[in-house]
């Protein structure tokens, strides 16, 4: 039992939720790993699913308005475009001066690989290329609407080749790809 006046002390809160975030100091790479394999043309296919991809910027601006114009209690989705992984790799292919991969893995040899690529992480003890999690996620489409971030935090919607052009940009000025 929660007596009701547990929660009286909690500090006013709202929650921001960006989508796959792509731009510029993406130092690990994270989201910059796929432009990276678009770029080195080491990806053998694409997978039958999609997400929401937003600027890295944008987001940052949204939750910086959130400070002064989000409303307590509520949750914001920070996202921009919803796109098939075909269409996002195309457009990083654009920006990158690539191709993106023509082949559409289907879904039961993704999820085989995420298994088998995962077991190899087991005995290597080293990162699996894509876990089975990642193969499921890939297979699945995570489609978001940014609307009410976009109404009241004024989340701008760049198209993501923006983002995907500061993202290679930085990634190419920090040595990320072969001379």
């Amino acid at each position: 039992y929660v007596p009701p006046d547990a929660f009286v002390s909690l500090p006013p809160a709202l929650i921001l939720n960006p989508t796959f975030m792509i731009g510029p100091y993406d130092s690990m790479p994270s989201s910059g790993k796929m432009v990276v394999a678009i770029k080195n043309q080491s990806l053998p296919g694409y997978a039958p699913g999609g997400k929401n991809y937003v600027n890295a910027e944008d987001a940052a601006t949204a939750a910086a308005n959130a400070l002064t114009m989000g409303r307590i209690g509520q949750c914001y989705i920070l996202g921009g475009e919803n796109l098939t992984f075909l269409e996002a790799f195309q457009k990083m292919a654009q920006v990158v001066g690539s191709n993106a991969p023509k082949i559409k893995m289907p879904k039961p040899i993704l999820l085989a690989f995420g298994y088998v690529s995962g077991l190899f992480a087991k005995i290597t003890k080293k990162p699996p290329q894509v876990s089975y999690a990642m193969a499921q996620i890939a297979c699945d489409t995570h489609y978001y609407s940014p609307k009410k971030a976009v109404d009241e935090l004024d989340l701008p919607q760049r198209p993501i080749e923006e983002g995907i052009k500061e993202c290679y940009q930085w990634l190419n000025e920090n040595g990320y790809f072969a001379k």
